[in-house]
């Protein structure tokens, strides 16, 4: 289920971006980025916001936090 909202979110970006003027909003994405990274490498064993309790294939798979929020970086 994940890999199939991860790959809605890939085609409204292709469909529906600002492509053209990609640079204007490049130091708010790297922003993002990096906070995103310090949070989830740094404070979400001991804080976390959320946790992830896989289920169905993503069990099987061994989906963890940290793979849906690499999954989840393109919103």
């Amino acid at each position: 289920m994940n890999a199939i909202y991860a790959l809605v979110w890939l085609g409204i970006l292709f469909k529906w971006g600002d492509w053209r003027n990609w640079e204007k909003y490049y130091p708010t994405i790297l922003f993002f980025i990096v906070g995103d990274f310090i949070y989830l490498y740094l404070l979400s064993d001991q804080f976390p916001m959320w946790r992830y309790n896989p289920q169905g294939y993503d069990k099987d798979v061994g989906i963890t936090n940290a793979h849906i929020s690499l999954s989840d970086n393109g919103h």
